[in-house]
């Protein structure tokens, strides 16, 4: 079954989205790969916020690429 054109640029353009939405948060996950990288200033660490070890903001990096990631997957999925 071929697919209709309007849904392949749909797909299309919604790949593109993700990707360039996800830049910001590829780098802030991917200067965790650099040994000795501060993920915050220690000037303020005393007002940061961690969870699970993580600065608040790599925390929510990591849960919203994991989100794109599934979204981007279901809809991969659902155009095949």
């Amino acid at each position: 079954m071929r697919l209709p054109r309007i849904l392949i640029i749909a797909v299309a353009a919604i790949t593109t989205v993700g990707a360039v939405l996800a830049t910001p948060w590829l780098g802030m996950v991917g200067a965790l790969l650099f040994p000795g990288t501060a993920t915050y200033d220690p000037e303020f660490a005393g007002r940061t916020v961690f969870v699970l070890g993580l600065h608040g903001q790599v925390f929510m990096a990591i849960v919203l690429l994991l989100a794109l990631l599934v979204a981007t997957a279901a809809v991969l999925r659902s155009a095949a």
